[in-house]
């Protein structure tokens, strides 16, 4: 009696699961127009995910709203694969929420070859950009940004801030940094919910029928 149930319930979750929102991804880049260069105000998008340039903060809390995001090959090093983002005195704010849905974990994998940094998690809930000499200071490294943990492992030159935690946005800058391979994975209670909801309607049409 309860077993075509369960084997349609479990039907509708593999099917539910499928076209949830919120999906595992890479950004590498490699969609947008090399030599591409977008000032403050500007924005791409590259494998699904949007990217909207904004002031810079440089040492000292200056405002800076000259800088670009360029897309390029790079520095020479051995850091990424292929076309990377490179945000030259300018911030780029990573809109997950408003794309790809928003995700628990993320990482972003960064070189840092000199200059100072900016920071931020989840804008919209508050708080201020953190300028810092690099990533691994302790302003972002270790801390938990708008319910965010933040851990930055590696080099400078080849380092890792992975969040942990439900994020909507990023905003992320430096002034000789390199970006390349974000990768996200979606918020698992998404998956819970559809989940639910295909059981609870299951149910429902089995009383009813």
């Amino acid at each position: 009696m309860f077993k075509p149930l369960i084997q349609t319930a479990a039907a509708a979750t593999v099917s539910l699961a499928f076209i949830n929102p919120g999906m595992a991804g890479i950004v590498g880049f490699e969609d947008v127009l090399l030599g591409s260069s977008f000032n403050v105000g500007g924005s791409f998008t590259s494998d699904g995910v949007s990217f909207t340039m904004q002031d810079y903060i440089w040492p000292g809390g200056t405002v800076h709203s000259g800088g670009q995001g360029d897309i390029t090959l790079g520095f020479g090093g051995s850091f990424g694969t292929g076309q990377m983002f490179y945000p030259n005195n300018i911030n780029a704010l990573i809109d997950l929420a408003g794309t790809v849905g928003q995700q628990t974990l993320v990482t972003i994998p960064f070189s840092d070859n000199g200059g100072n940094v900016n920071f931020h998690v989840n804008p919209a809930l508050g708080g201020a950009i953190i300028e810092a000499n690099d990533f691994s200071d302790p302003t972002i490294n270790g801390t938990t940004i708008n319910g965010v943990s933040v851990s930055v492992t590696g080099t400078n030159l080849s380092g890792f801030i992975t969040l942990t935690g439900p994020v909507d946005q990023v905003v992320v800058g430096g002034q000789e940094t390199l970006i390349d391979n974000v990768r996200y994975s979606p918020e698992p209670t998404s998956a819970l919910l559809l989940t639910a909801c295909g059981l609870s309607t299951l149910a429902r049409r089995r009383r009813t029928a």
